[in-house]
C-alpha cells in the first residue's frame, strides 16, 4: 500500500510544481515526499468539498512522543471539526528520527536542520493543493516549537512556497532566534509564552520589529506560561522556573484555541 501511495504522491508532486518551472522545486518535492509517504497522514471532515487546509509542523519531539501525541490528536480533532482537511508534516519520522530535540531525549544527536524542514513543509503543501478535495485557496500552517522555526523559514529564506497559495500561518512558540525577519505576503499569528526560557519570546518580538511585513503579523503573549504550554500530558507549572522547562498551562491553552478560532475567522 505504501508503494502505491507513494507513487501516487510523486507523481502529483511532480504535476502541481510543474508551473514553477523549476527542476530543483521537483526534485526537492519528490525527494522529500518519497521521505514523508510512509509517515503521511491526512483527515478529511465529511461532507462535500473542497475544504480548507490545515497542515500540523510537529515540534522536535514528533507526533509521537509519549508526552505530545494526545495533544496533537487533539488539535488534529479540533480542526476536522472546524471543517479543515488536515494534514501533518511529520519532518522527524520522515528524516529518519524519532526526536529531533537537542536534549537528552534524542539518543542519535541529530537535529533536522530548519532548511530541511521548510522542504518537507513545501512537499506537504504541494500534495494538498494537487487534492481535488481541498481548496487550494485556503491552505494554512501551523507549527509548534522547532515545526513553527521551520515555517518561518519556509516563508523567507528560500523560495519554495512562492506561488502556493498559503492563507495564513498559526505559530505556536517558534525559536525566532537564528531566523531572518518576515517577509511573506502571509499573515502570521505569533503564540508566544511569556515565561518561556527555551525558545525566548524576546527574540521573537524582535524579529516581528525587524520584519518589513510586521503588518502581517498578530502577536499574543500568554501570560503564566511555558513553552509546551499546550501540551496536557506534561505538568502544570504557571511560575518562573531557572531550568528549561516545557509545562502545561490550562488557562492559556483554551485562551490560544479561542485566539486562532477567532483568527481563522478573519482570515
Amino acid at each position: 500500500m505504501n508503494s502505491v501511495f507513494n507513487r501516487l504522491l510523486i507523481l502529483a508532486l511532480v504535476l502541481v510544481t510543474l508551473p514553477l518551472a523549476r527542476s530543483q522545486d521537483v526534485r526537492i518535492a519528490v525527494d522529500h515526499a518519497s521521505r514523508l509517504a510512509p509517515y503521511f497522514e491526512i483527515r478529511i471532515p465529511p461532507g462535500s468539498g473542497p475544504f480548507p487546509a490545515m497542515i500540523m509542523v510537529t515540534g522536535c519531539s514528533g507526533f509521537h512522543s509519549e508526552r505530545f501525541a494526545r495533544s496533537y490528536d487533539r488539535d488534529g480533532d479540533l480542526f476536522v471539526e472546524l471543517g479543515y482537511a488536515v494534514a501533518r508534516a511529520d519532518f522527524v519520522r520522515a528524516h529518519g528520527l524519532e526526536n529531533s530535540c537537542s536534549s537528552d531525549e534524542n539518543v542519535t544527536g541529530e537535529i533536522v536542520p530548519n532548511t530541511e524542514i521548510a522542504k518537507y513543509i513545501f512537499a506537504t503543501v504541494a500534495h494538498m493543493v494537487a487534492r481535488s478535495d481541498v481548496d487550494s485557496d485556503r491552505v494554512y500552517l501551523i507549527g509548534w516549537s522547532l515545526g513553527g522555526t521551520g515555517i518561518i523559514v519556509a516563508m523567507t529564506n528560500n523560495e519554495l512556497l512562492t506561488g502556493r497559495n498559503i492563507a495564513g500561518v498559526l505559530n505556536y512558540f517558534p525559536g525566532c532566534d537564528d531566523v531572518t525577519p518576515w517577509t511573506a505576503e502571509v499573515p502570521m499569528l505569533l503564540m508566544l509564552a511569556e515565561l518561556d526560557n527555551i525558545k525566548r519570546p524576546q527574540y521573537c518580538r524582535e524579529l516581528v520589529q525587524n520584519s518589513p511585513k510586521k503588518g502581517l503579523i498578530k502577536v499574543i503573549e500568554y501570560s503564566d506560561s511555558h513553552h509546551c504550554f499546550t501540551a496536557e500530558d506534561t505538568a502544570v507549572v504557571t511560575e518562573p522556573r531557572s531550568k528549561p522547562t516545557c509545562a502545561y498551562n490550562p488557562e492559556a491553552h483554551r485562551a490560544s484555541w479561542r485566539d486562532i478560532v477567532e483568527y481563522l475567522d478573519t482570515h
